[in-house]
């Protein structure tokens, strides 16, 4: 039976299955990266930075659509909105075309909190990716790209 190279056991089938291949490698790296920790600082976790790279594209995105491509149910995305806003980091404003539901945009301080964050986002994934080449890291974002649709 082929065994893991980590490993002295026999290989564990479930290696060869994609979808927990993709869940091993989100944990591994999300641990890897340790980003809570090192967004904590900041005031930010890696949900609230996710919210707030959102909020600072400019593009007015409604909670609904936030909560929809970040796949957080709508009282994780209330929550969070409602933290980044405390700390000064974004506002809710009108939807552009319906005053019923809030864009969510960046202030100036989210602005500049959020490159700080950004660049330790970015530090950290280098650290962790390290032992893939640039081609391979652009391979791996465009597969993963694919996947998500």
């Amino acid at each position: 039976m082929p065994t893991d190279a980590r490993e002295t056991r026999p290989r564990v089938p479930l290696r060869d299955e994609v979808w927990f291949t993709i869940a091993d490698a989100r944990a591994r790296m999300r641990g890897a990266m340790n980003a809570d920790s090192a967004l904590g600082p900041l005031g930010l976790t890696l949900r609230s930075y996710t919210i707030l790279s959102m909020a600072c594209t400019g593009n007015d995105y409604s909670q609904r659509e936030i909560g929809d491509f970040l796949s957080f149910d709508a009282r994780q995305v209330v929550n969070l909105v409602d933290e980044l806003e405390g700390l000064g980091y974004i506002t809710r404003e009108p939807y552009p075309g319906d005053r019923r539901v809030n864009a969510i945009r960046a202030t100036a301080e989210g602005a500049r909190v959020h490159a700080t964050a950004r660049e330790v986002m970015r530090e950290r994934e280098e650290k962790t990716l390290r032992d893939l080449s640039p081609a391979e890291r652009t391979q791996l974002r465009t597969l993963l790209d694919r996947i998500r649709g």
